[in-house]
């Protein structure tokens, strides 16, 4: 069976450094995944799917898994 390769969008507020930011409800160190295929930080609260950046992102990923098949 093949899996699919992991991607991350991760919110995170303010203009700090990721590592040390968080999303005010999860942690930046939290929600990172080492060896995802992507990895989009937002600059937004927790609730970032509705940001026309993650919306974008999720386009590009599933856009690229229908291309890959």
């Amino acid at each position: 069976m093949k899996h699919a390769p992991a991607h991350a969008i991760i919110a995170v507020r303010g203009d700090g450094p990721p590592e040390k930011g968080n999303a005010a409800v999860v942690k930046y160190t939290s929600a990172h995944i080492d060896g995802v295929a992507s990895e989009l930080i937002v600059r937004d609260s927790h609730s970032t799917q509705a940001t026309p950046a993650a919306i974008e992102e999720v386009c590009r990923i599933l856009y690229a898994h229908v291309t890959e098949s």
